[in-house]
């Protein structure tokens, strides 16, 4: 066989990416064959005087996505099915081109790296999308290699050879081509604000600021736009224009407390308090937000020292506030003993509906143990896990009391739930009932006995129960 057969032969059969790794390695270790490879390949090279021709290059991408897979016939059961990309060789490709606009911008060459990467970019978000649109759910966003792309943006612009309106004009194309499918996790927008903070003035930088909150859709996006606009002022110290941008905006939840921590850095705490009790007027519904700013309130007047507006604002807060036991500390920091319990039991009285468990840890606390007998003698949820905390406190008359609350809950649990792991549960509840208090030994003791008796039918529940301890 001829040589050029023979080659011809190995072509068709070896991988290109071996053939690339071969020829590599061969130039590492052998000087001619360096040379001879250099020689070759010099004017595919970029230099200061020489660059590829726009068109190439635009030719170039457009084969980037030229990797369809290739369906064996019997693969593809309809003839309108879209035709997807192979992603992983797509990648590959973007990463070669990738390479080349490197060189460009090394090479002096920027501003046609730049215009090619803000193609190579709506190339791929277009392509992405359409593969999106037509149900292709094996997309991948590492394959766009996007971050790449946008750090050869940033070089072209860190030469200082791209004058600035066109970075400005930049910035917008990005903007648009964010809103793309294939970039929900992008960076751009660091890229855009990094490039807008250098090149802008702070009044041009104010209106973005202040058309992004004028566009924005939905509360969450106008609140986050208004945050972001009152945080800008602030920064730069125009202070009335902020205070007038809120006065215009007050309805805006988050605005009013970026302006009530403004007040409060100011010392004008009065006036603070009057802002959030404007407020508070208008969010009967939003018990949420007036949630925070009753918190908010005592806090300024802990500021203040102003100790009888604190205990009014942390009894209301014990009130109708999410974390009660809080605020139970605090009342009883700041109450005299002597009001103490009554003050307490006031409030408890008013408190509509506060949860079992916190009432528990109350009464445990107070040495209230008669209405912690009361309580597990209720509507008790999970009454095991309060016999287990709260027994001690009991006398054993009480104990027994809330012990017979137990059994027809552990008969019916045996009676009805089958399995074994059913019956694992149940034993590890007789073993936590008969650790408790002495009548919960002898109860869970009886029961065991009845179970072994009444379910001896039962081999897995047997076996559970033996390791009743």
């Amino acid at each position: 066989m001829k040589r050029d057969e023979i080659l011809d032969a190995l072509f068709e059969i070896v991988d290109e990416h071996e053939v690339y790794e071969f020829a590599k390695t061969y130039a590492y270790t052998d000087d001619t064959f360096a040379k001879l490879l250099k020689k070759r390949f010099q004017k595919y090279l970029p230099s200061e005087d020489k660059a590829p021709t726009k068109d190439e290059m635009l030719k170039a991408i457009e084969r980037c996505f030229d990797n369809e897979i290739e369906y064996p016939s019997y693969g593809r059961y309809n003839s309108w099915e879209p035709e997807f990309q192979d992603w992983f060789a797509v990648g590959r490709d973007i990463q070669r081109v990738q390479r080349q606009l490197k060189m460009l911008v090394d090479s002096g060459h920027e501003a046609l790296a730049l215009d090619l990467a803000l193609v190579l970019l709506e190339k791929g978000g277009k392509e992405y999308e359409e593969e999106w649109d037509c149900g292709n759910e094996d997309l991948d966003y590492e394959d766009l290699h996007t971050d790449e792309t946008l750090a050869i943006i940033r070089s072209a612009f860190a030469s200082g050879k791209i004058a600035a309106k066109r970075q400005l004009e930049v910035c917008q194309q990005l903007e648009q081509m964010e809103r793309m499918e294939a970039y929900d996790n992008s960076d751009f927008n660091d890229i855009i604000e990094e490039t807008r903070e250098r090149l802008l003035t702070d009044d041009e930088r104010i209106e973005i600021r202040r058309k992004a909150f004028q566009t924005a859709v939905g509360d969450y996006s106008r609140e986050s736009a208004a945050k972001e606009l009152w945080d800008y002022l602030i920064r730069l110290g125009r202070d009335e224009e902020a205070v007038a941008f809120y006065k215009k905006n007050s309805k805006i939840h988050d605005l009013r407390t970026k302006y009530v921590g403004w007040l409060v850095e100011k010392g004008k705490l009065p006036d603070a308090i009057k802002v959030l009790d404007e407020g508070l007027v208008k969010i009967t519904d939003e018990p949420g937000q007036r949630i925070s700013w009753e918190q908010y309130k005592m806090e300024i007047y802990e500021k203040m020292g102003d100790r009888e507006h604190v205990i009014s604002q942390a009894e209301w807060l014990f009130l109708h506030g999410n974390d009660n036991m809080a605020y139970y500390k605090k009342l009883k920091g700041l109450l005299p003993a002597g009001k103490w319990q009554e003050t307490l039991r006031s409030l408890l009285s008013q408190r509509n509906a506060i949860r079992t468990s916190t009432l528990a840890e109350i009464y445990e606390k107070e040495k209230w143990f008669d209405d912690l007998y009361k309580l597990m003698m209720g509507d008790c949820y999970d009454l095991l896990s309060y016999l287990t905390r709260y027994a001690k406190h009991l006398s054993m008359e009480q104990q027994k009391d809330v012990v017979g609350r137990m059994e027809p809950i552990l008969r019916k649990m045996a009676e009805n739930q089958m399995g074994r792991d059913r019956y694992r549960e149940l034993t590890g509840k007789l073993n936590t009932l008969g650790k408790c208090c002495p009548p919960g030994k002898a109860l869970a003791t009886q029961l065991v006995a009845d179970f072994r008796t009444k379910y001896r039918n039962r081999p897995a529940m047997l076996d559970e129960l033996s390791k009743f301890k």
